[in-house]
């Protein structure tokens, strides 16, 4: 694990704590409930994962920092949620089904996704509309890397 890797992953130790841990006590001292623990578990290990998965540490060369973290933020709250579902492409879909297409992700599809971004202008709902790119890229990346080859060779560049 890179230094980077550790800082990052440590730095969502710190979020996830502060958001699941604090219960001040009359005496000042935060007091962790189990239920608390296991959610926080959860997330962490998730984190791991998909640090891993996306390549993370090398995503972090090509793209700003910013923009990989709010995509591993996003990615990380649905996985985690406790809804049974979550909105794509503007319709609820059952949050397993979700999870399991985010656990999919690697580091070609956060591309796609940052190359969809930077073409598309009017988001109104950046959250929504991340959430359903990344939901998507998982089915349309191959296509997508594809129609860009094309593109490319049709203008030159290849």
């Amino acid at each position: 694990m890179s230094e980077q890797h550790f800082i990052k992953k440590s730095k969502y130790n710190k979020l996830n704590q502060s958001i699941y841990h604090a219960r001040a006590r009359e005496d000042g001292i935060d007091e962790i409930d189990s239920s608390q623990d296991e959610l926080v578990y959860e997330r962490e290990k998730y984190l791991e994962l998909i640090l891993e998965n996306i390549g993370y540490d090398n995503l972090v060369t090509q793209y700003s920092e910013w923009q990989i973290d709010e995509l591993v933020s996003i990615m990380l709250d649905v996985i985690c949620s406790q809804k049974e579902t979550i909105r794509v492409n503007r319709e609820e879909m059952p949050q397993e089904i979700v999870k399991a297409q985010f656990l999919k992700l690697d580091g070609e599809h956060i591309r796609d996704v940052l190359s969809g971004l930077k073409k598309n202008n009017g988001i109104n709902n950046p959250r929504a509309y991340l959430i359903t790119a990344l939901y998507n890229s998982a089915q349309t990346v191959n296509n997508s890397a594809a129609a860009q080859y094309y593109n490319d060779v049709k203008e030159g560049k290849i």
